[in-house]
């Protein structure tokens, strides 16, 4: 004997989101290989194997600044010591700083918070240290290759190239092209993980990235380029401009962070919580812990997860409902219906 439950939802112009806080202890980073949850907390990263339910910390203890995870290798960074990596599955951890070495005023070696990192589909690492240089590694970090001279973006003629190297604000990765921000408003784009680069137009209004300063984060969704930051844009290949889609965004959210869960965007604000992107109204709407302040989003086996803080109290919640897009409207409420015992 089967029981079957059938979800239904309730359309309407808005999103009614529910979340449930499953992991505190001063969480404030959630990432995911596909395979397992991790979080960074003030007492260590932590890792989970059953979709957030349960939570073991690995043999590193300390505190890092952001959590990355990619299929081969999990990695962490800290201002303080560098670059951690993890190939056990957040089991045990270890620093990896062969190679990198970041300078202040020429002579202090020091490791700065860094303000991006970022690994690529072919598994090249990228440490990014806003204006103190930029590394990539090709061996999971093994050992790293200065690069902040390398990467320089031609600009126009008559107008002096971009050392791209010297201040990369945020990274991307789209339809074969690495993309990078150059402090906040000017983008570039390799065709060969970094060997060239090509400057994108700068057109002074909303079709420039600038119109979306400061970009904090870049996705590809349905074939499209998006970006977040202090707005929400859309890449026109045709054209080499972007499309704004701020409209619908309240005027003081800024989007800290993206991801693609389902068929829709979601986007965390660090000061009113997380919205959703319906791509057929190309309208955004409120989805949940609205005041709080969202660190990160990760999409995972199916669920929805937000690292997130409000007044101090950090941690991990999960969506506790699904979110479904009938005829291209957003979910608003669920129910279960029980439809009876078959055999």
């Amino acid at each position: 004997m089967k029981t079957y439950l059938l979800l239904f939802a309730l359309v309407a112009g808005h999103v009614h989101a529910e979340w449930e806080l499953i992991f505190g202890n001063g969480a404030d980073r959630i990432t995911s290989d596909g395979e397992r949850l991790y979080a960074s907390t003030k007492k260590g990263i932590y890792y989970s194997r059953d979709d957030g339910y349960t939570w073991r910390l690995g043999d590193f203890n300390d505190y890092i600044n952001d959590l990355t995870a990619s299929p081969d290798a999990i990695y962490g960074y800290s201002s303080e010591h560098g670059i951690l990596r993890s190939v056990t599955k957040g089991n045990t951890w270890h620093w990896k700083n062969n190679g990198f070495d970041p300078k202040w005023d020429g002579n202090r070696s020091y490791y700065p918070y860094l303000r991006r990192f970022f690994v690529t589909g072919s598994g090249m690492a990228i440490a990014v240290g806003y204006h103190s240089g930029t590394w990539i590694s090709r061996d999971r970090g093994d050992s790293w290759h200065n690069v902040t001279l390398e990467w320089v973006a031609p600009q126009s003629p008559g107008s002096s190239d971009i050392d791209l190297g010297t201040g990369i604000w945020s990274m991307g990765e789209h339809d074969g092209y690495l993309w990078a921000l150059y402090s906040i408003d000017n983008a570039a784009r390799s065709p060969d993980e970094g060997a060239t680069w090509e400057s994108i137009p700068d057109w002074g209004n909303e079709r420039s990235i600038r119109h979306y300063s400061p970009v904090e984060a870049w996705i590809s969704f349905r074939g499209d380029l998006y970006v977040g930051g202090g707005g929400f844009g859309r890449w026109r290949e045709e054209g080499l401009e972007w499309e704004d889609l701020s409209e619908s965004l309240p005027k003081l959210v800024r989007l800290s962070c993206l991801v693609v869960h389902r068929d829709w965007i979601f986007g965390g604000s660090r000061s009113h919580g997380v919205f959703m992107f319906d791509h057929h109204a190309e309208t955004w709407y409120p989805a949940g812990l609205s005041g709080k302040r969202v660190f990160s989003l990760a999409s995972h086996r199916g669920n929805l997860y937000a690292a997130a803080a409000s007044r101090g109290h950090d941690g991990i919640y999960r969506a506790k409902r699904p979110f479904v897009s009938p005829e291209g409207k957003a979910a608003v409420t669920w129910g279960a219906i029980k439809l009876g015992n078959t055999k």
